[in-house]
């Protein structure tokens, strides 16, 4: 497997190493305790690397933070 990019959560990326070109990653929790922040953090890092990011959310409503700034960092 080859490595795309950093988690941008320095004990993830200690740990675990990075995010691979077949993984898929799961996030799940209570609600409340910082799920979509954590999926927002690695979306920004994965942007910053030049590597777009699928975000799906059953919690989200469109028009997020996360897609609004991925909207601008990505636009032609």
């Amino acid at each position: 497997m080859r490595k795309i990019c950093n988690f941008g959560i320095s004990f993830l990326d200690d740990k675990i190493g990075g995010i691979y070109d077949e993984d898929l990653l799961i996030i799940g929790a209570e609600s409340g305790i910082g799920k979509s922040t954590i999926a927002e953090i690695i979306a920004f890092s994965c942007i910053q690397q030049k590597i777009k990011p699928a975000l799906f959310s059953l919690e989200n409503f469109a028009g997020n933070t996360c897609d609004k700034k991925a909207f601008e960092l990505f636009k032609a």
